[in-house]
């Protein structure tokens, strides 16, 4: 798999690439850089989505996730405290949920990103939350569906995305989270059951 770099995205998005080389592992700089990829390449094939903020969200969706839960929660708090009611009890000490709020705090505060969609797409990627928007929800199916992921639905989801069946793509997303999440030890948000039975009903699925 070929890697990306900033000489793969226009100069104008040079001061995120260059945060995101200071403050995440190189795995995720590079995962980072192939969803912002696909979300570009979705959104002229397919959508109608602003281009411009479907890159800057797939930049950015995973800005915060190396930082330690103290300080995720920190910002989030200080910052973000409705992020963080909105999380069961359950949920609220983990990274997996803490990550897209406090990313979306320093995306806002740091690097100056204004776009309410942007920082509601980043806060929501996790796809556990029921007002998700047309971004959010594309950002949530590119960070599955990426190059480096290796799972066995990756392929499948992918396709769904460039063929704009959301509705498909996050009922096979859901099912593998469900699925896999309690092997992993992370604790599954209770939204993520209410969410297949919805999708099942989808007229497009």
């Amino acid at each position: 798999m070929e890697e990306l770099s900033s000489r793969s995205f226009q100069p104008c998005y040079s001061k995120i690439i260059a945060h995101l080389e200071r403050t995440v592992t190189p795995a995720r700089f590079q995962h980072s850089l192939r969803v912002a990829d696909m979300l570009r390449r979705a959104t002229e094939e397919s959508y109608s989505i602003d281009q411009d903020s479907a890159i800057v969200a797939g930049l950015l969706h995973d800005v915060a996730k190396d930082l330690s839960c103290k300080k995720m929660l920190g910002l989030i708090k200080r910052f973000n405290g409705y992020a963080f009611w909105d999380l069961p009890p359950s949920c609220r000490g983990h990274e997996m949920y803490l990550h897209g709020p406090a990313g979306a705090v320093i995306a806002r505060r740091s690097l100056r990103v204004c776009d309410h969609s942007i920082l509601r797409a980043i806060t929501t990627h996790t796809g556990c939350y029921p007002d998700m928007g047309p971004l959010a929800r594309m950002l949530h199916i590119a960070d599955f569906a990426e190059p480096g992921r290796d799972v066995p639905e990756r392929d499948e989801v992918e396709r769904l995305l460039f063929l704009k069946d959301l509705d498909s793509a996050e009922l096979i997303i859901a099912r593998w989270i469900v699925r896999d999440f309690p092997s992993m030890d992370i604790p599954l948000h209770p939204f993520y059951g209410q969410k297949i039975l919805n999708l099942s009903r989808s007229p497009t699925v």
